[in-house]
């Protein structure tokens, strides 16, 4: 699982050819590829061109792997790529219907990109809350008694179908305890692994306050927005969209103190954000809470020193602290950056005299 930009979640299952040390050395570099290319790329067939060229220059074996590689929006929209791996097998819990995703593909480790050319594909699929995805290696249907019956693919799915009002760790032992009733001491022939996924219908739920929320917010019905987003986050505390607008939306409705409140968290997790420190220093500011607004000011200004807007707060800021020179050393700055800023000229004037 590897999380991706724009707040999209990539999610792979590889099996490796062999056994022993050397599969496990491909399994190893098969996951820091794709973790490597996931930095780069987005589409799933990028991806998979540019994790085969790196293993063909890492691999100098006959050692391949089989993918099944999946890229979740945010919208739960779902683009897909299999490179020579199982189908993943979707189940529809709305309707009960069974989807199975595929795309053309080749094993990836094996043959160099000039060779494999445009045989990676992408797929798009949709997932609606409750439904549920399974990844799974051969090691599963492959497997074989006593009586050197396959546990196949049938039986895989009806555990899928039997177990969709279960929870995913309730499923999970479900299915690993039918497959070992199965087996009944054989030994497995293959390593065995599945991977299952479920969209939680409360994380769709909150994901649908956040856009709603978005859409007030960018109409500037802040009251409105406030409302979704709360809903958004109180139901997906890890949502830091939905909590930087939240906290933005009570600065533009003038409500200083929460909107502290929510900068505070949020820049909590994400210091970094030099917008967000901006954001938390007028917050701090309008509460003359002046250390901690010059604190946030500084933070944003190392992140990115040409902002004009944090440049005047910072200047602001200052002057509240007595800080004279620092206040005009940052009006400066703005005339450097814009040499006609009537706002720095009138703040210059009232800070030199």
């Amino acid at each position: 699982i590897i999380p991706m930009p724009d707040d999209c979640l990539g999610i792979f299952i590889a099996d490796v050819s062999g056994h022993g040390i050397p599969a496990a050395l491909i399994s190893a570099m098969v996951k820091i590829s794709f973790q490597e290319s996931c930095r780069k790329y987005l589409l799933p067939r990028r991806i998979f061109t540019d994790v085969n060229n790196q293993l063909i220059n890492s691999i100098h074996s006959q050692g391949y792997a089989t993918v099944f590689f999946m890229l979740i929006f945010p919208t739960y929209d779902v683009m897909f790529s299999n490179g020579s791996h199982r189908k993943a097998i979707v189940c529809k819990r709305n309707t009960g219907a069974i989807e199975y995703w595929d795309t053309g593909g080749i094993f990836l480790g094996a043959l160099p990109n000039q060779e494999v050319g445009n045989l990676y594909e992408d797929s798009f699929g949709v997932l609606e809350p409750g439904d549920r995805v399974f990844l799974y290696t051969d090691g599963l249907p492959e497997s074989r008694n006593w009586n050197n019956e396959e546990f196949g693919d049938e039986r895989v799915e009806k555990l899928l179908m039997e177990t969709i009002s279960m929870s995913l760790d309730e499923a999970k032992e479900h299915i690993i305890s039918e497959w070992e009733k199965f087996l009944d001491g054989t030994p497995p022939r293959d390593d065995m692994t599945f991977v299952l996924i479920e969209l939680d219908p409360i994380l769709h739920s909150a994901l649908q306050h956040r856009e709603k929320g978005k859409e007030f917010y960018d109409g500037k019905k802040y009251l409105f927005a406030i409302d979704e987003l709360k809903k958004a986050v109180i139901m997906n505390p890890d949502d830091m969209v939905a909590l930087s607008l939240l906290a933005r939306s009570y600065l533009y409705r003038k409500q200083y103190s929460n909107a502290r409140i929510h900068l505070l968290e949020y820049t909590a997790k994400k210091p970094d954000d030099s917008t967000a420190q901006y954001f938390l220093s007028i917050a701090q500011y309008k509460l003359h809470h002046f250390e901690e607004a010059y604190n946030a000011i500084e933070h944003s200004l190392k992140l990115q020193p040409s902002y004009i807007p944090a440049l005047y707060m910072g200047a602001l800021i200052c002057s509240a602290l007595n800080k004279t020179s620092k206040a005009i050393e940052y009006v400066n700055k703005i005339l450097e950056l814009d040499a006609g800023n009537a706002k720095a000229h009138r703040l210059l004037q009232k800070l030199s005299h």
